[in-house]
């Protein structure tokens, strides 16, 4: 038989088995521990033979064994992992060693036949499921339900429960989804709260917690919708994820000096708490700790915090102002989001990096100012903070992110520092009150619908280090009048400064080779644009709509003029056109609409002059004249 095993290479553990319809197997001596899933749905297991060696049996070890009818648990083991024994609905008695400190969750659940069980160790952790759906379970009377010392589950319709004194330990789940329940009295015999242990409870209004306790398990209170108030003992140092998550009527909880640990999600959704004072000692605001706490108006914050977690406020609504100690280090992703009437909050100069949408959908915010600390701020990070007029950045940022600030409706003037190279993607897209952008040399790069819709913007001067002004990036700034572009530019992305309706005048940089598609679309004061020679190729839409534009030079190093390029330019009265080779020249009937055909007058090279004449575009010409 231990041949069917896999064994790990020192023989002390067992991994697998070969054949899963196996009907016995034998354990051979000196093997400690029966890893996760070993026996899995061995459905044809009958007995097994585990020797006193044996200390650990990990999860789901004999799961869905159906037909095993007994077993011998050895005499020094010390664990049994969770669901180990979970659905062996043959199992009829179980006799566990005073040695076994651990039952896991569910370990027995499921097994429906079990109706013995036999405990000798007064001190075992009983995890919560343990024997769920036994036999042994349902000939339990309503009330409560003892394991030695262990309160293990408490079944009934009862409004009011007093736990006896001889009682240490309460089983995880053990008052789960009782929906009558309404007070509980817990004695100074019990000194930690387990895991869901009140979970649904919807009834419950009261709840007297020990002095002795000094621990509050994790989803302790979760969805304790009709609990209001409760007093957290002084020695508790400890609240685990999700206590009282979703306990929305709570609104008044007062926590200890004691306390130094905080869990995730601790608060989420309890809408009724106004005001927290958070005990010094507490290092970190964890994940969601007051998420959806929309009555939330006021929490005082320690020096002692040195992290504010992932959306630890977010859509705490009623949030005006906050502190946020010179002790904190980061502001995490979404901390702060949509915080919707936050109008002011002061980050310290110990802060160095603001997470992703930290404060995203902030829309009461009216100032910031960033310290010289932070050098690295998230995407999304104002994004949606409508009323923030004023915002100083700090001068150690090397990058704006995408989407830093879009939305900002009310920022008037921005400053980018020195260090800042990249201006990402839709950074201020949709800035429509902003009107003075300040560039210090530094930015290469300017991104994708970076100020889009900045329909206030008058005038851009970019510095001498810009190369790249991406797809988008200036597109219905419908107010910009002049913008000048250094001679470093070497691309502007399509659609670049489309809809600038107010845009006068252009120079091309000589280091552009290609005006991409819809550069300068719809620009419908465009009057005077110069095109440098260098330039290859004019394209698809890339003047298109430029109702003013009345002359234009078209240099002899173009190659390609593409689709609908001048379409809908109507005042166009000259054009002046270099190309000396038509016959590699590409371009197409549409590049020009009738009108211009009609009405405007080609000016050509004397030597190519019948070449013009006579080709399938130019030729279209009613007035062509020698340059």
């Amino acid at each position: 038989m231990e041949d069917l095993l896999i064994l790990s290479e020192d023989g002390k553990t067992v991994t697998g088995i070969k054949d899963k319809y196996v009907t016995h197997i034998s354990i051979p001596k000196g093997v400690t521990r029966i890893e996760k899933n070993v026996f899995f749905n061995c459905v044809s297991l009958q007995d097994i033979d585990i020797p006193d060696s044996v200390v650990y049996i990990g999860p789901l070890s004999f799961n869905g064994c159906k037909d095993l009818q007994e077993i011998v648990f050895p005499n020094e083991l010390e664990e049994i992992g969770e669901r180990a024994f979970e659905g062996c609905i043959s199992l009829c008695s179980i006799n566990i060693p005073i040695s076994t400190k651990i039952i896991g969750k569910n370990s027995f659940a499921g097994c429906s036949s079990l109706k013995t069980i036999i405990i000798p160790n007064n001190d075992i952790q009983i995890e919560g499921g343990a024997f769920n759906q036994t036999e042994w379970l349902g000939d339990q009377p309503n009330g409560a339900i003892y394991i030695n010392h262990m309160l293990y589950k408490f079944i009934g319709d009862f409004e009011d429960f007093s736990i006896p004194k001889n009682v240490t330990d309460i089983c995880s789940w053990a008052f789960c989804n009782c929906p009558t329940l309404k007070k509980v009295t817990i004695p100074d015999t019990v000194n930690s709260l387990s895991e869901a242990l009140f979970q649904n409870c919807k009834a419950l209004t009261s709840v007297s917690l020990p002095e002795s306790l000094t621990s509050i398990g994790k989803s302790s209170f979760f969805r304790c919708e009709s609990l209001q108030e409760i007093s957290i003992p002084n020695n508790v140092t400890s609240i685990g994820n999700a206590a009282f998550f979703e306990c929305s009527s709570l609104n008044k909880i007062s926590l200890p000096k004691s306390l130094d640990y905080i869990g995730e999600s601790v608060f989420w959704g309890c809408e009724s708490i106004k005001t927290l004072k958070i005990p010094d000692g507490v290092t970190n605001v964890g994940y969601s700790l007051f998420e959806g706490c929309s009555s939330l108006e006021s929490v005082d914050i320690p020096n002692s915090v040195t992290q504010i977690g992932t959306g630890a406020f977010k859509n705490c609504t009623s949030l005006r102002h906050l502190d946020i100690p010179n002790s904190v280090t980061v502001i995490d992703d979404y901390a702060f989001e949509d915080c919707s009437s936050l109008r002011s909050a002061i980050i310290p100069d110990s802060v160095s990096r603001i997470g992703d949408r930290a404060f995203s959908g902030c829309s009461s915010l009216v100032s910031l100012v960033i310290p010289d600390s932070v050098t690295s701020i998230g995407e999304y990070v104002f994004r949606g903070c409508s009323s923030l007029r004023c915002l100083v950045l700090p001068n150690g940022m090397t990058n704006i992110e995408k989407y830093a600030f879009c939305g900002l409706k009310s920022l008037k003037s921005i400053h980018i520092p020195g260090l800042i190279s990249c201006i990402g993607d839709y950074a201020f897209e949709g800035c429509s009150s902003l009107n003075s952008i300040i560039f210090t040399a530094g930015v290469i790069s300017i991104g994708r619908n970076a100020f889009q819709d900045c329909s206030s913007l008058l005038n851009i001067g970019l510095p001498d280090s810009v190369k790249d002004i991406g797809d988008k990036a200036f597109y219905n700034c419908s107010s910009l009048i002049n913008i000048v572009m250094p001679k470093s530019v070497t691309s502007i992305g399509e659609s670049a400064f489309s809809g600038c309706s107010s845009l006068i005048s252009v120079i091309i940089p000589s280091s552009i080779t290609e005006i991409k598609y819809s550069t300068f679309y719809d620009c419908h004061s465009l009057s005077n644009v110069t095109i440098p020679n260098g330039v290859l190729h004019i394209g698809i839409f890339s003047f298109y709509g430029c109702t003013s534009l009345q002359k234009i030079i078209i240099p002899s190093s173009v190659i390609s003029i593409g689709e609908d390029a001048f379409y809908g330019c109507i005042s166009l009265k000259e054009i002046h056109l270099n190309i000396r080779r038509l016959e590699e020249f590409e371009t197409i009937e549409s590049a020009f609409e009738k009108t211009t055909y009609d009405n405007c007058t080609l000016f050509v090279p004397a030597s190519e002059e019948h070449n013009y004449r006579n080709h399938f575009v130019f030729g279209k010409f009613k007035n062509i004249e020698i340059e």
